[in-house]
């Protein structure tokens, strides 16, 4: 269970990675605001880069792709959070969708070991 928080966490820090992305667009190109949001950026992405590969080793690796297509998710709820994005109900159909992927995915890779 501790390693399925881990891998959200990490695609929580991928998720958000977009929102920082977002933030820097309305900068200048020689702003430092824009700089410092995009070295954020390239910080985030390290560190899930080389989380992922630890949770790579933890995993079947089936579970563990599908399972990163909840940043789809945390990216839609990071940006209503952060950036007031609009959620719609086809939005939130689409993630239940993802989400009852995910489950039965992760679910099915354990009933098999």
């Amino acid at each position: 269970m501790i390693n399925y928080l881990i891998l959200h966490l990490l695609f929580i820090i991928y998720a958000l990675n977009t929102v920082l992305g977002r933030m820097a667009a309305p900068y200048g190109w020689t702003d430092w605001h824009r700089f410092a949001l995009l070295a954020g950026v390239l910080f985030l992405l390290g560190i899930y880069a080389a989380g992922w590969q630890v949770m790579l080793k933890k995993f079947n690796l089936g579970v563990a792709y599908a399972n990163r297509s909840a940043v789809v998710i945390w990216g839609i709820l990071l940006a209503w959070l952060c950036l007031g994005e609009a959620l719609s109900w086809t939005l939130a159909v689409g993630a239940v969708l993802m989400i009852g992927g995910i489950i039965l995915v992760s679910t099915e890779g354990d009933a098999h070991e």
